[in-house]
């Protein structure tokens, strides 16, 4: 089969970069020129707005930045794995998987994984702490340990999603 490409749109990408900086600017602009008396759970809480947004939206433009750079899709999609490129490279090797999920969170869609047994396990005692910490939120979350995100990409959540388990079915088979 041939090897199937998906990169983040562009568009949707920077779209969401451009309204991440203006709220970060918005919050920041809060800080500045704060009202009289205003309470200090506030302070704290626009604070923390002010770093979380700002964080994510720099990496969103990174990720932007960096596949218009070196022109490397997101996913790739093999006949043996799936390889998801971000700061780091993930493999997803379809002998390790029984399923793919759509799983929709907070009017946000994902693709949850759902490994073979003892192939979960495996990978947690291999991660790190974080990446551990992530993994239990997920299962609690969503009921799968790990997922693919789908936010921005050229192809829809559903198509992928189906895209993913007929090439597992294929494999399997």
């Amino acid at each position: 089969m041939q090897e199937i490409k998906i990169y983040h749109s562009v568009w949707k990408s920077l779209l969401l970069v451009i309204l991440g900086f203006s709220f970060t600017i918005f919050l920041w602009r809060m800080l500045q020129i704060p009202p009289a008396n205003t309470p200090f759970f506030i302070m704290l809480i626009t604070w923390i707005g002010l770093l979380l947004l700002g964080f994510c939206s720099l990496y969103m433009l990174f990720l932007l930045l960096h596949q218009l750079l070196t022109r490397q899709p997101y996913l790739t999609i093999t006949d043996q794995c799936v390889i998801i490129k971000t700061v780091r490279t993930q493999v997803i090797n379809f002998a390790d998987v029984t399923s793919f999920e759509l799983i929709t969170c907070m009017d946000n869609k994902f693709i949850g994984i759902h490994y073979k047994r003892g192939v979960a396990n495996r990978k947690n005692k291999g991660a790190n702490r974080f990446d551990r910490i992530i993994r239990n939120l997920n299962k609690r979350l969503v009921n799968t340990p790990e997922t693919i995100s789908t936010t921005c990409l050229t192809m829809k959540t559903e198509q992928l999603c189906n895209l993913l388990n007929e090439r597992l079915k294929h494999f399997s088979s």
